[in-house]
């Protein structure tokens, strides 16, 4: 059988419609539903892309997530063996285009934290520092994506992800019906995320898995809506609450090194200094609403 990533036209079609999925229809429909539903947004998005927007790059993130998340999570519904390759190409399209978008994201937020301080708390030219370094990283974004999307890599794997739409590589289990198949897959996730969290020790990990138990449920949404939408929407407040906290992470690395270039062209370091003493105080908030977040979700898990 060939792989899923060999490409064989161009990329870029959008395929037919899928039919609607149903509890006592076949699970296949489902994901091959949520699939279709990605693949077509992710090519409607180019336009946006090709301009190099910022939010055109994070749009494009959210459509790897949920198709990886939609490839791991029901996994045992797929050829893995064409499958797993296109979760990694997924991998590397985020992350060839997630650094420029993060370093953005956070240089934007400490603009706004500077941007609430008293006057007499600024001291030296801290507003040009950081609108320099975003201006730095909005260049190297629109490069950076340019340069990914014009890539034969970046064409074979559109090219597959139709292919996924068009021929799924099912295998025998994805015939069953969804309510006995797609359940027992959620729940399974679930305990990989309450293990993560028991374990406590990397709240970045606990985020990506929160992520992807998000995804989860938003793929059997449409088919389960009262059983998922509340738990859906703790996962994502969980998801949300770690995602800020580790800004704060990378915002306190960035402080630190433009205090040090800020000393050693003589200019003072306090500001930086303050800011970072507010962001490491927003940590310890975020990790506390977390923790009330997890509580809410372990009551609304289906």
């Amino acid at each position: 059988m060939r792989s899923h990533l060999e490409a064989d036209g161009g990329a870029g079609s959008v395929p037919g419609p899928v039919p609607a999925p149903a509890k006592t229809g076949p699970a296949r429909l489902v994901l091959q539903a949520r699939i279709a539903e990605q693949v077509q947004a992710l090519e409607l998005l180019g336009p946006v892309l090709h301009r190099g927007g910022g939010d055109g790059v994070h749009s494009l993130r959210k459509i790897c997530r949920r198709l990886r998340a939609a490839l791991a999570t029901y996994r045992p519904l797929f050829d893995r063996d064409l499958t797993d390759p296109i979760r990694d190409e997924l991998q590397w399209l985020a992350r060839s285009l997630g650094a420029t978008r993060d370093a953005e994201v956070v240089t934007a937020r400490l603009e706004l934290l500077l941007e609430r301080q008293d006057e007499d708390l600024v001291v030296g030219p801290v507003a040009s520092r950081l609108e320099r370094r975003r201006a730095r990283i909005l260049d190297e974004q629109r490069r950076v994506v340019s340069q990914t999307l014009s890539s034969r890599r970046y064409e074979a794997l559109r090219s597959a992800l139709d292919r996924l739409v068009a021929e799924p590589p099912w295998t025998p289990l994805a015939e069953e019906p969804a309510r006995d198949v797609l359940p027992r897959l959620v729940r399974h996730e679930w305990h990989r995320l309450r293990r993560i969290h028991k374990a406590a020790e990397d709240p970045h990990e606990l985020r990506r898995a929160a992520k992807r138990m998000r995804y989860a449920y938003e793929t059997l949404e449409p088919v389960w809506p009262r059983a998922t939408e509340r738990a859906r929407v703790a996962a994502a407040e969980l998801t949300e609450v770690l995602g800020e906290r580790q800004d704060t992470v990378v915002a306190r690395s960035v402080l630190l090194e433009l205090a040090g270039v800020a000393t050693a062209a003589g200019e003072s370091a306090f500001t930086y200094g303050r800011l970072h003493a507010l962001e490491q105080d927003r940590e310890a908030e975020l990790l506390e609403e977390a923790e009330r977040v997890w509580r809410r979700l372990k009551k609304r898990r289906w």
